[in-house]
């Protein structure tokens, strides 16, 4: 694939902050073996995004949060 994208829910304890971190690896064709990728991360806040699953907000941020209140 020459392009590939991904999106997690991701929470802060130390800041209690919910956000959704944008990977992204995106191979240019015509550089083949140069290493000239477009590849990196991102932060957007949760509240109100309305990216990709944008729809499963709520539900994933609950599920998120009971993983980690019984990791402690």
């Amino acid at each position: 694939m020459e392009n590939e994208d991904w999106w997690y829910l991701c929470y802060d304890t130390e800041s209690q902050r919910y956000y959704v971190e944008h990977e992204w690896d995106h191979m240019n064709p015509y550089k083949i073996g140069s290493g000239d990728h477009g590849n990196g991360t991102t932060q957007s806040d949760a509240e109100g995004w309305t990216g990709v699953g944008a729809d499963k907000i709520e539900e994933a941020k609950a599920k998120l949060k009971a993983a980690v209140a019984s990791a402690e």
